[in-house]
């Protein structure tokens, strides 16, 4: 009886558990937030890392994923006030995402600073993709996240928290998303980012010489809009971020928030502000220009004696008259830019949304002068069609690091045991290095003499020896460099596409891409005249670098610019 008193207090509990288990699921799906916080800090041993769905997920990736705010860092107060908070924050879901991944996936910024706070070090975690929370946030284009994450998690960030497995950085995911602030601020950080590539290869260069909407030469405006365009007035559109500022707006301390149908009033108003503060500091200007003219005139007249002959009074207040003439003018566009302007905001014509567009072409072409100016030169010259074999690798031990770890400093000091040892399809060493390009390695072993005749000539699974894998990677290699080949060079994409400040900015870091062509044939020039950009046409023109030879030159087909330019006109749009 007492046995089965015992059995029956057990199962008692098992089965209150899972009841407790399934209740607390049934809040979190149906919110009911203020009793799941109760619920979770009565049965926090039970909770903190029980998995509530197939997808492995605790209740706190559950409602870091679809929980407000306030409760996520409830609940991470409690978590952080017991022994177990590493063992809580670091827990995994089936796809290798911790709470702070999730908290970045969601763009809540409250949710990612409370949660980094309480454990900086996952900041620096990998899910099963190889990405950190940090790079989420660069995926996602949530500029604030990044900043703030960096901010918190900077001492336990490694050299390839940027990076993901399959190649593509942080700074190719603020490009593709087009947030050009965030991928300056990347830049800044992390300058050496501009050389490396994707998985396929692909530059950041290559990437911004896809993005024509990106730039002011490949945006196609009306002519009402090309006017307000350049009246609307930019101040400084990369604006200074305090990461420790806004981590303490975001504890509570809120900046002024208008509704929505406030906007244009207090937009307008601002404009006021600024214009009375822009015609006061000109105001002062003037008048000190004002009375350093009459100085500088009382001055110089009774020294004038010698050049009295060949200027005269009337000579002088002339070119006063004609510098007041140039103040005054300065001072009445500026005053005609406000009034259009405060027409503009006033009526609400779409200002705000020219300003977005005239704030992103300054901001990309300051992400492509500083890409640019940090891309080394031979980057330019052995440019033909994106080289995989750039990608700069992971922060690892170095190879002679491993070998040392493995088999010792020395082959005569230890015995290298492990230089024997052979993978589940009986490849060594030697044919690991082999099918996995791996030059270095071999030279390796070379130079301490551990590579044998026996070794080399060691039979994988499929009856492949060290030869054999050699063979079949030159094969596959001399394909895919056939592939890469057909791609376009960075000039050539921004030709194409009628960049012409990527253009520019490339012939002036390196002249002789003037000279690149696709497998086709087709150079920087035949590229413009098919793809009807006369801004390219008129560029290359402008510096003297479109020549005859470069006109006459045939691709594959045996066309010129002539015959381009003539199906052109056969086949308008």
């Amino acid at each position: 009886m007492d046995m089965g008193g015992i059995i029956d207090r057990d199962y008692l509990e098992e089965v209150t558990n899972r009841w407790l288990v399934e209740d607390l699921y049934n809040q979190i799906i149906f919110g009911e937030w203020e009793i799941v916080v109760q619920n979770y800090r009565n049965n926090y041993n039970l909770f903190r890392n029980h998995e509530l769905n197939k997808l492995g997920e605790t209740a706190l990736h559950l409602i870091v994923s679809h929980g407000p705010e306030n409760i996520v860092e409830d609940l991470v107060q409690i978590i952080s006030q017991k022994s177990s908070i590493e063992e809580v924050l670091t827990k995994k879901n089936n796809q290798g995402n911790n709470p702070l991944h999730l908290a970045a996936a969601t763009g809540s910024l409250r949710k990612c600073i409370c949660i980094a706070e309480a454990y900086p070090s996952l900041g620096n975690a990998r899910n099963q993709m190889g990405e950190s929370p940090l790079f989420l946030a660069a995926l996602h284009g949530k500029t604030d996240i990044f900043v703030c994450l960096f901010h918190i998690c900077s001492k336990y960030l490694d050299e390839s928290y940027y990076r993901r497995n399959a190649g593509e950085t942080i700074l190719h995911c603020a490009i593709k998303r087009e947030c050009w602030d965030l991928a300056y601020r990347i830049l800044l950080q992390h300058e050496t980012l501009v050389t490396s590539v994707d998985e396929h290869g692909i530059l950041p260069l290559n990437l911004i010489a896809d993005k024509p909407a990106a730039f002011r030469s490949g945006c196609h405006l009306g002519w009402w809009n090309e006017i307000m365009y350049h009246c609307i007035p930019v101040d400084d559109v990369l604006k200074p971020i305090d990461p420790g500022q806004m981590i303490k707006r975001c504890k509570g301390k809120l900046s002024p928030h208008f509704p929505e149908n406030y906007k244009t009033c207090v937009n307008f108003y601002r404009l006021l502000g600024k214009m009375a503060r822009d015609v006061f500091t000109k105001g002062k200007a003037l008048n000190k220009g004002r009375k350093a003219d009459v100085e500088k005139g009382s001055n110089v007249i009774p020294d004038q004696s010698k050049d009295s002959k060949h200027q005269g009074p009337q000579a002088r207040s002339e070119g006063q008259k004609l510098h007041l003439i140039q103040r005054y003018s300065r001072a009445c566009y500026d005053i005609a830019v406000f009034v259009y302007t405060a027409i503009l905001v006033i009526v609400g014509v779409g200002s705000d949304e020219l300003k977005k567009i005239k704030e992103k072409h300054v901001l990309s072409l300051r992400v492509l002068k500083r890409t640019i100016k940090a891309l080394p030169i031979n980057y330019y010259i052995l440019e033909k069609g994106q080289n995989p074999g750039r990608i700069l690798f992971l922060q690892e031990p170095t190879v002679d690091e491993v070998i040392d770890m493995d088999i010792g400093s020395s082959s005569k000091d230890k015995f290298p045991m492990a230089i024997h040892d052979d993978t589940d399809e009986g490849k060594n060493i030697a044919l690991l290095v082999v099918d996995n390009r791996q030059p270095q390695i071999h030279q390796l072993l070379l130079k301490r003499e551990l590579l044998t005749e026996t070794m080399l000539q060691k039979l994988d699974k499929d009856g492949n020896n060290a030869l054999h894998l050699a063979a079949k990677l030159w094969i596959s290699s001399s394909s895919k460099e056939d592939e890469l080949m057909k791609k376009e060079t960075s000039i050539l994409a921004a030709a194409r596409n009628g960049i012409t400040e990527i253009v520019e900015e490339i012939l002036s870091k390196c002249s002789m891409s003037i000279h690149d062509e696709m497998d086709e044939g087709k150079n920087i020039a035949l590229l413009a005249v098919e793809n009807r950009q006369p801004t390219i046409y008129q560029l290359l023109l402008k510096r003297g670098l479109l020549t005859e030879t470069m006109l006459q030159k045939l691709d594959k087909d045996g066309n010129n610019a002539l015959h381009l330019a003539a199906k052109l006109g056969i086949n308008k749009p």
